[in-house]
């Protein structure tokens, strides 16, 4: 898995350099095998254990490097959305294998292109940014 340095201290404070960061988290259990610079960024390829899944996105990660730096880990602040009255019928068709699904109408979304700081650390990480609605489910 590849994370992006920057993108990483967006959600905790990393008071130490790429390298001695690479070391901390190494010996904590997440494996560094390779550091690299992209632009302006370092980016760390790390090898995630199979019974560590919860390091596998950048949150986890961050989670983990809180724990490490002994830092708070800092969410982002996402404002609250009113849910739209809007309603669309759903069939489940196999209740055995899906016993529940969950939906919601989005109207006026506009398919563009995403902003640097979406585009940013996608690329820093292997992603080719595609369009505000590709990119920000690769996003999360």
């Amino acid at each position: 898995m590849k994370v992006s340095y920057s993108w990483l201290k967006s959600y905790v404070v990393c008071p130490v350099s790429a390298e001695e960061f690479a070391k901390k988290i190494t010996l904590a259990g997440q494996e560094v095998k390779k550091i690299e610079s992209v632009r302006d960024d370092t980016v760390f390829e790390l090898e995630i254990t199979p019974n560590r899944s919860d390091c596998l996105s950048v949150i986890g990660l961050a989670r983990e490097a809180a724990a490490v730096l002994n830092k708070p880990l800092k969410f982002p602040k996402i404002p609250s959305l009113k849910t739209p009255k809007d309603k669309t019928k759903i069939d489940i068709l196999d209740k055995q294998g899906c016993t529940r699904y969950i939906g919601i109408v989005i109207k006026g979304v506009n398919v563009k292109g995403s902003p640097e700081a979406i585009k940013k650390p996608l690329e820093a990480v292997g992603l080719r940014p595609v369009n505000n609605i590709v990119d920000i489910t690769n996003f999360c």
